[in-house]
């Protein structure tokens, strides 16, 4: 199994006046990348969790309704599966903050080793420099052959890193929502 990485520069820009703006980036894996952070597929599957409790959440409410108390068993069989997507979800955002901060460690690194390169020599195949041709080879490897690809990576870099903050708040919504789910069926205990 081979993995790519994505190429990533941070750099700051200067306008006329002084003032700062600019690009900061970081480099992301394919690794990171493997499982597709589609928002509209983690709504539906919220969705459908979400009916699922609230099915549960009915039975529970008619079996009170009934008899007048619930089943310990009934209670467990609805907290349990929100215990468990809690779990996963917070142990994936975890693994996930630390490759983002992993992967920032590694472009703060290759910043500071690309900041003595200058445009067009990077491109040069004369450089004796050992971290010049990795990086020549890297870049012939995957494709890039001028500063508008490295520029298009970067576009596409920030891109992936808001979809992946934008996926991050929903699933801070979802768990919100189970524990009030959760709250509500001990609040029916």
């Amino acid at each position: 199994m081979t993995s790519t990485t994505k190429f990533v520069i941070e750099h700051e820009l200067e306008d006329e006046n002084g003032q700062e703006g600019g690009h900061k980036n970081g480099f992301i894996d394919d690794k990171t990348l493997g499982v597709e952070m589609d928002c509209d597929s983690l709504e539906r599957e919220h969705e459908a969790r979400k009916r699922e409790d609230e099915v549960r959440l009915k039975r529970i409410e008619q079996e009170f309704r009934t008899y007048g108390k619930v089943s310990l068993n009934a209670v467990k069989i609805m907290i349990e599966p929100i215990r468990e997507g809690f779990s996963q979800k917070e142990q994936l955002i975890v693994e996930q903050e630390n490759k983002i901060v992993e992967l920032h460690r590694k472009i703060e690194d290759l910043t500071a080793n690309l900041s003595d390169i200058q445009g067009n020599a990077l491109f040069d195949s004369t450089s004796d420099s050992e971290d010049v041709r990795a990086i020549q080879e890297f870049m012939m490897m995957n494709g890039i052959g001028t500063v508008k690809d490295i520029e298009d990576i970067l576009d596409e870099c920030s891109k992936n890193r808001r979809n992946f903050i934008e996926t991050k708040e929903l699933l801070q919504i979802i768990l919100s929502e189970e524990n009030k789910l959760s709250g509500r069926l001990l609040e029916l205990r």
